[in-house]
């Protein structure tokens, strides 16, 4: 599969509502695998301990245009990420199935053409690491943790319970576990999405008429002033 089918494949963007949750994907990284190798890293220092880290990792970011107009081929970033258990992590193991847990830290894209731009920034706690070990797949996800998303470039206020999943799908070597500890690893490529849950249409509606009422009451005071 060449680069742009690649890109392609990973950019495509989906505004969706799914179920009562009205769930809404706003943004989707490209496909990351034209950048240098070695830019993902687990540092495993002990059972349950270490820090992941994303260097300078070349992608592609898609908003939906509703929310920012950055056309059919998105924007290029930079992304860089730092997730550390801090001395409180746990590792579960069901193996082959195991979560590494309690990672800490944030994660950023910046613009590529514009450095000081950042087009989406996550702060987040307790997020998993979650794999097989023999594979070299896995996902670093919210699921357990909470996140907070920021832009310069969408207002993303009125998102509730913010999600997000990375998905590095070249990890080497494969996820492995030794005496408790999860292996040390590289990778060069990943996937990602990032979503939030907006109110309920109901509230919507219960917020677009607590509006005219007040402004209907507005207007009768005003009408009672100038009869008098």
């Amino acid at each position: 599969m060449n680069g742009f089918t690649k890109f392609f494949a990973g950019a495509a963007v989906a505004l969706s509502m799914t179920g009562a949750a009205h769930a809404t994907t706003f943004v989707q990284v490209a496909t990351s695998g034209f950048a240098g190798p070695n830019q993902i890293t687990w540092d495993g220092t002990a059972p349950g301990e270490g820090t992941l880290t994303v260097s300078n990792l070349m992608t592609i970011i898609n908003f939906d245009d509703a929310l920012f107009n950055d056309g059919i081929f998105g924007q290029q970033a930079v992304l860089t990420l730092q997730a550390s258990t801090n001395g409180t992590g746990v590792l579960a193991q069901s193996l082959p199935n195991f979560t590494q847990a309690g990672l800490d830290g944030y994660f950023e894209f910046r613009s590529f053409s514009d450095p000081s731009v950042v087009l989406l920034r996550g702060d987040f706690t307790n997020f998993w690491l979650t794999g097989v070990t023999t594979d070299t797949s896995g996902n670093f996800t919210s699921v357990g943790g909470q996140l907070q998303l920021t832009s310069d470039v969408v207002d993303l206020s009125f998102l509730k319970g913010d999600n997000a999943v990375f998905g590095f799908t070249n990890v080497n070597p494969a996820y492995g576990i030794t005496g408790g500890q999860l292996n040390d690893f590289i990778g060069s490529n990943l996937v990602g999405s990032f979503a939030g849950y907006v109110p309920e249409p109901s509230t919507w509606a219960l917020m677009i008429g607590g509006f005219m009422g007040a402004g209907a009451m507005l207007r009768r005071r005003r009408a009672m002033g100038a009869f008098a």
